[in-house]
């Protein structure tokens, strides 16, 4: 005869089992409308993109290999209003990225002012060079870039390891910058690991949008593996705090509120090397801040736009 207890533990699993497959229906069914809705979303914001995209020209300019010989292409992707009073803006994209993710906010901006969003080397439609560049080799291609191009005295706006090549711009050429936008700089040294770094990215993503994942992975695809690490290992070796210091023009800094990648605590401390105001915090987002609220980014670079022409310093830039 089974014990007492063995009884009631037997008629406990017996009304547990129940219990369970109700919850784990509720739960599949709770994914099920989560990835359902994710995928409207995602498929609203591409509706959006495209007519972003539509608004852009497409523009191919030759310049000098840096890692190898000859010559190479740089696609840039390009808006400019019959009239402005504001100094150029060119948009720098992130690690294994292209200027596809910028589309949006480029076409925001290029409601005001003259825009450029180029591909660097090796990403989106731009050659490839000889090997994978290093940050400070990027930088030298952009500057190739922004002079073949003839632009001076532009407002640098830099994403993630893009805020690291836009500042080494600004460091060896400051006649090209009359200033400096860091959205989402890298790296905090606190995640100055590839474990850490993975750690966060993963939490960070719930705080894009569903659509951002889908370009992140096209672009890291044509991109390529070694390529993609290659630049991860320069992200994480670059130290920004330490450049900032040296940029002559004004910088401005701003995050996602819910960007693990890049604390409020290594925000203040890139804005206290550059000797930058505090921070901005856009609510609700993660990393891709410009991707993800482009309108609070077009907010930050008209009103250091509007300063710098108050203060001449975009015409200093370029008589420079």
């Amino acid at each position: 005869m089974p014990s007492t207890t063995r009884r009631t533990a037997g008629r406990f699993r017996a009304r547990r089992a129940p219990l369970l497959r109700t919850l784990g229906g509720l739960a599949f069914a709770g994914a099920v409308a989560l990835a359902t809705r994710s995928a409207l979303h995602a498929r609203r914001e591409l509706a959006a993109w495209r007519i972003a995209e539509d608004r852009l020209e497409h523009r191919d300019t030759p310049i000098p290999a840096v890692a190898g010989i000859g010559r190479l292409t740089m696609h840039a992707r390009v808006s400019r209003p019959e009239h402005t009073v504001y100094p150029s803006v060119v948009l720098v994209h992130g690690l294994g990225m292209s200027s596809a993710y910028l589309a949006p906010l480029a076409a925001r901006v290029g409601r005001h002012a003259d825009v450029y969003a180029p591909d660097l080397p090796g990403h989106g439609r731009s050659d490839d060079d000889e090997q994978p560049l290093s940050i400070p080799d990027l930088a030298h291609a952009l500057a190739s870039w922004l002079d073949a191009m003839r632009l001076r005295g532009v407002i640098l706006v830099g994403h993630s390891m893009g805020t690291q090549v836009a500042t080494e711009v600004a460091v060896r050429r400051p006649e090209l910058v009359s200033g400096l936008v860091l959205l989402s700089p890298t790296s905090d040294p606190a995640v100055r690991a590839p474990a850490r770094l993975l750690g966060r990215s993963l939490r960070t993503l719930f705080a894009e949008r569903p659509s951002f994942g889908l370009w992140a992975l096209s672009d890291w695809r044509r991109a390529g593996a070694r390529r993609v690490a290659h630049e991860l290992r320069e992200t994480l070796e670059h130290q920004l705090e330490l450049k900032l210091p040296h940029v002559r023009a004004p910088v401005r800094i701003v995050r996602g509120e819910r960007d693990r990648l890049v604390p409020q605590r290594w925000a203040e401390a890139v804005a206290r090397s550059a000797n930058a105001p505090r921070p901005a915090a856009v609510p609700g987002w993660g990393h891709a801040v410009q991707y993800d609220d482009p309108d609070a980014i077009v907010k930050t670079i008209f009103t250091l736009a509007r300063s710098l022409r108050a203060m001449g310093r975009a015409d200093e830039a370029w008589a420079a």
